[in-house]
């Protein structure tokens, strides 16, 4: 029990350590560039992007108990972060490709978590659509890449993020418009799969997670169900990773909304055990938010199960 306190405390600061140092070291990058342009003072970009690393790294440090209490304490510097890189956006283009990475990457992943957050479609689509363009952004970063062949170019971007969080806002924000899906998610697929090549247990394991969870939806339970194991032996922490397979397995949906239609013969006890691992599991020290989101869905799937069951 010791030596698994030590490894967190040790995980914990090592995480922090690398954001700190990472802001100082695009602070270290962006200055060079600031003073020879005269008419953008060093403070703002810097100053900017350090304010969108600061409210970032804020979430390695809230105490809570429930989902709701994390989410109530983060939101707010969640969007302080999501300002702070919006409005250093205009000056990327003084600074280093590696630094404007950093900063489209975060965008896109930070909209992304903001829109689980959200509870109305009229506020979640902006968010989703913002952080697909951050997504873009990034890629365009990457010689070789044009949005207008996005499937053939993909091959020329070779950073894991906006990918894997590009396609989420922009599978998620599909969602909401089946009939535009109908000719898109090949492309949301195609981005997925070239996350999958580039760096299969990023986050968690995302990148199979969401190919998994793109092929359900499309009824490719077979082809799905290699993603979400693949997820889990990539990370069994990442909680969120059994919520999704859960999701997928253990529930029937709707072809056309998606909406839950009941539990799946046979997977009573499948949805128990996964559910209710997820919930009695601790907080991942490198993923709260996700593992607080994946507490939170697990607790609505549990609740749905038992009301499909009666």
């Amino acid at each position: 029990m010791v030596l698994a306190q030590l490894a967190i405390k040790l995980v914990i600061k090592e995480e922090i350590t690398m954001l700190k140092w990472c802001s100082a070291a695009l602070v270290a990058l962006v200055l060079p560039a600031w003073l020879a342009v005269g008419s953008v003072s060093a403070p703002d970009l810097a100053g900017l992007i350090h304010q969108g690393d600061q409210a970032y790294a804020q979430r390695f440090s809230i105490a809570a108990d429930k989902p709701e209490e994390f989410f109530a304490a983060y939101l707010p510097l969640l969007r302080q972060g999501i300002q702070a890189y919006q409005q250093a956006v205009p000056l990327l283009g003084t600074i280093p490709v590696q630094s404007q990475a950093h900063v489209y990457d975060r965008l896109a992943q930070l909209d992304n978590e903001l829109s689980k957050l959200l509870t109305k479609q009229a506020e979640i689509e902006p968010v989703l659509s913002a952080g697909k363009a951050a997504a873009i952004a990034s890629m365009k970063l990457h010689p070789g890449f044009n949005e207008k062949d996005l499937v053939a170019t993909l091959k020329f971007v070779d950073d894991v993020a906006p990918l894997s969080w590009g396609a989420n806002n922009w599978g998620t924000w599909l969602g909401f418009h089946p009939l535009q899906g109908l000719s898109e998610v090949g492309q949301v697929q195609a981005m997925y799969q070239r996350a999958v090549a580039v760096n299969e247990g990023y986050w968690g394991g995302s990148p199979q997670n969401s190919l998994g969870s793109l092929l359900a939806g499309l009824g490719n339970l077979r082809g799905a169900k290699a993603h979400f194991e693949r997820a889990i032996a990539l990370d069994p922490n990442y909680l969120e990773n059994y919520v999704v397979y859960v999701k997928y397995f253990g529930f029937s949906h709707d072809l056309f909304s998606g909406a839950l239609t009941g539990v799946r013969q046979g997977q009573e006890q499948f949805v128990q055990d996964k559910l209710n691992f997820v919930l009695s599991a601790p907080v991942e020290p490198t993923h709260p938010l996700w593992s607080w989101i994946a507490k939170h869905e697990a607790q609505e799937l549990l609740d749905q199960f038992r009301k499909f069951k009666g």
